[in-house]
């Protein structure tokens, strides 16, 4: 009998055990927000969640005919917020209207329409079923199985949706240019229309640029550390009121009468044209007009809708919990998909976009709660608080008032595009498919001075050792350095303690960073400087490892003042994918390569509902790369949950 009834009491001990794990925090989520990291995390949030919003509603009352309008997107973002600030187990996931959410709801604003069937009431059968199986998934204990997700499915997510914000960009820009008469035959064409149209492509361009330059900016070390903060936070918002401000100057940017900007209804109200769709009453949904066929006929929709929040929702929620940060509060993933679906029931009642978790937002907003401590191991703390998360959910709602509508009706159709650049173009060359591409097309010298200065019983040793936790850069470059070159850690120590860049080199950086830190100080390893040469008799690292500091590998002085440390770096890589042959590094890009053709292209279709399946296929392939690269899966793949993430997915007792 006991082992009969063990399914049973299975039931819903997921969600107990979060809940039991979690709850004893809940005061302290809030006392501990008192600290002035909360302020710009806050604000920083509101503008990077907000924005991509208005752009998605931007994109949504373009191919729903005006189905959804910009109230229904701030709307849904502020659910989003709101709720998971108050109630989520993990509140440090920023959650909103993603990329793939609208993909979804105008694919079955194409299907459903053309049948002449209440769109919107369809829509809420899809979110009552999808609710359902939220339920029975987390009362299931079903998302303990997202420690089997692997990084290769999450690159190839991550790529399909910097794809695609990239696309959106483009197909923003192509639609200015069908907004009037350039193309008609009639002998008097209006080429304003064709200027306003080069002007928002103007326009899209100087946000990508100064977007870009911030960036790079923040991370350099120029000025003082507060200003490279100050452009970090608040940077993305101002080049947005900039350039939104910008065609309002007087003169010929004044004269063009054609800029299209983003469309808004009346205060709190819903799209005028979502009348024709099924909205006849207000917010709220009647749903129950519709035929029962299509009550059923909304099961396969929902399926496919609960896929794609299990795997986004939860990667979002795994990725705000990077091990490079020190968590001291226990994560919920069983309750917080509960939540989720709680979300999507209430979302479909109000005829809103579903909100799930956003990437890069989340992984983003611990970038901002992270505290200068650090724990033995170098890494920081975070001020996990649910206040941020709350009041950038509670200020969306605040966007919806009338005056705040006709300001964000300021803001033309190229700044969107140009928003929608910048979200995809950075994520795509940070993806990890682009870096291991990189890797793969890397000059052959490389691997001729790799096995001239490196034994290869060493090297092989070395990497072996430590390949599973560097495969996706979690192993500083400066520690393999020191395994192979002892005498590294205290030369680099000895430099100058008081510098602080040096030290945090060290204990943080990946190999590209450490080199990138390096290459900023004046200094080098043995104590010395360029300009001062070492004292005599004193040893310096190039008298005790003669291989690593070769002279026949360095440069000539005058260029080695220039690059001060290329040269005593670079033959050392800590990279183990440069271990493995071009030709698996060729195979494993390949099979990733048509996993991002397949949603990419899935997307472009009236198939496009599907790609949440197309994505469940390359959850189940990952498991059988081991089968295609038996003795380098460790360094090609890794679990995208660590090992405190995992916890989270335990179920317990």
């Amino acid at each position: 009998m006991k082992d009969v009834l063990r399914p049973v009491r299975a039931i819903g001990r997921g969600i107990r055990s979060d809940i039991r794990r979690r709850l004893p925090y809940y005061l302290t989520d809030w006392t501990d927000a008192w600290n002035y990291r909360t302020v710009p995390a806050t604000v920083y949030m509101f503008f990077c969640n907000i924005l991509p919003a208005i752009a998605f509603a931007q994109d949504m009352f373009d191919r729903t005919e005006g189905a959804f309008g910009v109230n229904e997107v701030l709307m849904g973002s502020a659910l989003g917020g709101v709720v998971f600030g108050l109630l989520a187990g993990q509140p440090l996931c920023i959650v909103g209207v993603t990329g793939p959410t609208t993909i979804f709801l105008y694919t079955i604003f194409h299907i459903i329409v053309p049948k002449h069937v209440n769109y919107f009431a369809f829509v809420a059968w899809v979110n009552i079923w999808s609710f359902i199986m939220h339920s029975l998934l987390a009362l299931t204990n079903a998302v303990r199985y997202m420690r089997y997700v692997t990084q290769f499915s999450c690159d190839i997510f991550g790529c399909f949706i910097n794809i695609i914000y990239i696309e959106k960009g483009i197909q923003i820009l192509i639609k200015q240019f069908n907004s009037g008469d350039i193309n008609s035959d009639r002998p008097h064409v209006d080429y304003s229309v064709y200027a306003s149209a080069m002007f928002q492509i103007v326009t899209a361009m100087c946000v990508l640029v100064f977007g870009l330059a911030s960036v790079v900016f923040s991370k350099t070390r120029i000025g003082y550390p507060w200003i490279r903060k100050f452009v970090a936070d608040y940077s993305l918002p101002l080049i947005v009121t900039f350039f939104s401000g910008f065609t309002f100057f007087p003169g010929r940017i004044r004269k063009l009468q054609d800029i299209e900007r983003l469309p808004i209804q009346s205060a709190f109200q819903p799209s005028e044209s979502s009348r024709q769709f099924g909205r006849e009453h207000g917010w709220f949904i009647h749903f129950w007009n519709i035929r029962v066929g299509y009550v059923f006929l909304a099961i396969p929709f929902a399926i496919l809708q609960t896929l794609l929040y299990y795997f986004d929702h939860n990667i979002s929620s795994i990725m705000a919990q990077q091990p490079k940060y020190v968590f001291k509060k226990p994560t919920t993933f069983h309750w917080d998909f509960f939540l989720l679906g709680c979300t999507t029931l209430v979302a479909g009642f109000l005829g809103i976009p579903a909100p799930n978790g956003l990437i890069p937002q989340a992984p983003l907003h611990v970038d901002c709660l992270a505290l200068p401590q650090k724990d033995e191991k170098g890494r920081h703390y975070v001020l996990e608080q649910r206040f941020s998360n709350f009041m950038q959910g509670f200020a969306t709602i605040g966007l919806m008032t009338g005056p705040l509508l006709k300001v964000l009706h300021c803001v033309p159709e190229g700044v969107l595009a140009g928003l929608f650049f910048m979200m995809g173009l950075p994520g795509l060359l940070n993806n990890e498919l682009i870096r291991r591409l990189c890797i793969l097309l890397r000059d052959p010298e490389i691997d001729r001075r790799l096995k001239r200065d490196t034994p290869a019983d060493t090297e092989a040793n070395n990497v072996k050792d430590e390949k599973t936790q560097s495969a996706h850069g979690s192993l500083t470059g400066a520690s393999i350095i020191e395994k192979r070159d002892p005498s590294f850690k205290d030369g680099l120590k000895n430099v100058n303690n008081d510098d602080p860049s040096v030290n945090e080199c060290y204990e943080l950086s990946t190999y590209s960073k450490c080199e990138e830190e390096v290459i900023a100080s004046p200094r080098v390893f043995d104590g010395t400087t360029l300009n001062e040469p070492p004292e005599e008799g004193v040893k310096t690292n190039k008298d005790l490892n003669p291989i690593v500091y070769d002279d026949s590998a360095m440069a000539e002085p005058s260029e080695f003042q220039a690059m001060p440390a290329i040269d005593v770096l670079q033959p050392i890589s800590p990279d183990p994918l440069f271990t493995i042959s071009r030709i698996t590094l060729f195979k494993y890009l390949l099979l990733s390569a048509i996993g991002v053709a397949g949603e990419v292209g899935i997307s472009q279709t009236i198939a496009a509902i599907g790609f949440p399946g197309v994505l469940f296929v390359l959850l189940i392939g990952g498991h059988f790369l081991s089968k295609l690269f038996p003795n380098d899966i460790d360094i090609l793949d890794a679990p995208a949950a660590d090992a405190f993430v995992m916890g989270g997915l335990e179920v317990g007792l």
